[in-house]
């Protein structure tokens, strides 16, 4: 795994390097089959980096057709292309073409890559970019060094200005705290904060019990919300257990609540 977290992570560093050389951005622009000449490499990257983490959230046990067709276990398939990470750069790059693929399918499709459409985003997209511009403010930042994308810095500035631009609201940071409490949700009840281990945001979600009733189900081998889509046979284990506890705590509230409005 650390062979593969370092060879994305220098992709990264690689394109910084080649869009300085003679024809750097017509050779990306043929290697990733995009459909118009590409000018800025920043915007390749954006892309990559979001390919890594929907592929990363959506790395279920079995193919799947949303948000995009996906085979099983996608970043196994991924790392598969990514063998080794001292190859010459234009060959990494060539494997992170293919690599990418397992999510865009431009290596077999025969069709170009629309970047420009792509950052313009579908209505999902659009909806979740509205909602963390007003209601779920989300700081998110890398560090560069202990993790497999370049540095950046979260700054509500730039992202009010963002929000700005593109929706013109302004966001308020502290809404999310002053609506739910924050981390002090002590007294909530009734909730149950499921998390897969194998999904991203799991790095921010609640993985200990707050009370009897405020209660955490870790998943180790769960990506995004596998344990609510529909029973597979592939299902690990661990994920047939949390279902079976939710099945479980449900049925005990309902029938607390019940036992107390007869009354």
């Amino acid at each position: 795994m650390f062979i593969d977290i370092f060879t994305i992570n220098n992709n990264l560093n690689i394109n910084i390097k080649i869009k300085f050389l003679d024809d750097g951005l017509k050779w990306l622009t043929d290697t990733f089959k995009l459909c118009s000449p590409l000018k800025d490499v920043k915007k390749l990257k954006d892309w990559l980096n979001e390919v890594y983490v929907k592929i990363a959230m959506n790395n279920y046990p079995y193919p799947t057709n949303f948000p995009a067709e996906l085979p099983a276990n996608p970043i196994k398939v991924l790392c598969e292309h990514l063998p080794d990470p001292w190859v010459k750069r234009e060959e990494l790059l060539n494997n992170i073409f293919h690599a990418t693929s397992v999510y865009s399918k431009m290596a077999a499709s025969g069709k170009c890559l629309d970047l420009e459409k792509i950052s313009e985003g579908d209505q999902e997209t659009l909806a979740w970019d509205f909602q963390s511009c007003t209601e779920m403010i989300v700081p998110i930042c890398d560090y560069g060094t202990t993790d497999m994308f370049e540095r950046s810095v979260w700054n509500i500035t730039e992202v009010s200005d963002k929000c700005f631009r593109k929706f013109k609201v302004r966001p308020n940071p502290g809404l999310a705290e002053m609506e739910y409490g924050g981390k002090n949700i002590t007294w909530a009840t009734n909730i149950i904060f499921s998390n897969g281990l194998l999904d991203p945001w799991s790095s921010g979600g609640v993985l200990k019990n707050l009370s009897s009733s405020a209660v955490a189900v870790v998943i180790p081998e769960a990506a995004h919300s596998l344990d609510l889509r529909f029973a597979n046979k592939a299902d690990p284990e661990s994920v047939l257990s949390a279902r079976k506890i939710y099945k479980k705590t449900f049925s005990k509230w309902i029938k607390q609540y019940n036992k107390q409005k007869s009354h």
